[in-house]
């Protein structure tokens, strides 16, 4: 379903509402911050560039972390979490059989020096089926990205 373009382009429209919204939100509050209370309120000229001064000051710091927050790229998982195309196989032809001890022990085995301290609830490391990689700690697959990716806090 995700694959369908028509599906793509309304995914891809609808997640920038928010950003729009608070958006507006930001750009209301700057003009009833400086404008309506600042510039038409405030008499003393001293009191008045305090004011801007440290509005501005804030205003900058949360205008470049809003920015930092929407355009930086998720984290992918380090190649090193990725099996190699063997390993895969034989892992894939154990699930296939439901051989469930075999695929536990072939992941044990590769993810032994890796820094995985996280399990899954029956204390076998977290695999993930589609990239064909083990997780690291705090990573998941996401279906939007479609990879896995180190934090889940990536969305907006």
């Amino acid at each position: 379903m995700l694959n369908n373009p028509i599906v793509r382009a309304l995914i891809t429209v609808f997640k920038w509402f928010p950003v729009v919204f608070i958006s507006a939100v930001v750009i209301w509050s700057y003009y009833a911050y400086v404008v309506q209370l600042c510039v038409l309120e405030i008499k003393s000229e001293c009191e008045k560039a305090m004011y801007l001064i440290f509005y501005h000051f804030f205003f900058v710091m949360f205008a470049w972390s809003y920015y930092q927050c929407l355009f930086t790229n998720a984290a992918r998982i380090p190649d090193r979490f990725h099996l190699p195309p063997e390993q895969v196989a034989q892992i894939d032809s154990a699930l296939s059989i439901r051989n469930y001890d075999s695929a536990k022990t072939l992941l044990e085995s590769f993810g032994r020096n890796l820094p995985v301290y996280t399990r899954g609830f029956n204390g076998d490391i977290r695999y993930c089926e589609k990239c064909k990689a083990i997780k690291p700690d705090r990573a998941h697959h996401c279906s939007v990205c479609e990879r896995c990716i180190v934090k889940m806090d990536h969305h907006w």
